[in-house]
């Protein structure tokens, strides 16, 4: 069903005017999911992924910020980073 999603997203960002679009895994239990995110989307498209997390669940239900999971952070700053590399190679065509 993600998968399902995200190409519904690309077809309306398309339709909107939208040139680039990246997508991020979410909730990666472990290699199988990334494998599948990876055989079912473009990787060129594939900015990161994020791990599920038990840690950052809780915080959302506890109403407070998701920052106790190193994991996540290293996840979220990998993902910024390539996300602008992205930009600045497309900057530079």
């Amino acid at each position: 069903k993600s998968i399902e999603t995200a190409h519904r997203i690309e077809a309306l960002w398309k339709d909107l005017g939208g040139k680039k679009i990246f997508f991020v895994g979410n909730e990666i239990r472990g290699p199988k999911d990334r494998d599948f995110i990876l055989s079912n989307l473009p990787p060129e498209k594939i900015v990161g992924f994020l791990p599920e997390s038990e840690k950052v669940r809780l915080a959302g239900i506890e109403n407070r910020p998701p920052f106790d999971d190193p994991e996540m952070i290293s996840s979220v700053e990998t993902i910024k980073s390539n996300i602008e590399s992205e930009i600045r190679r497309i900057n530079d065509i």
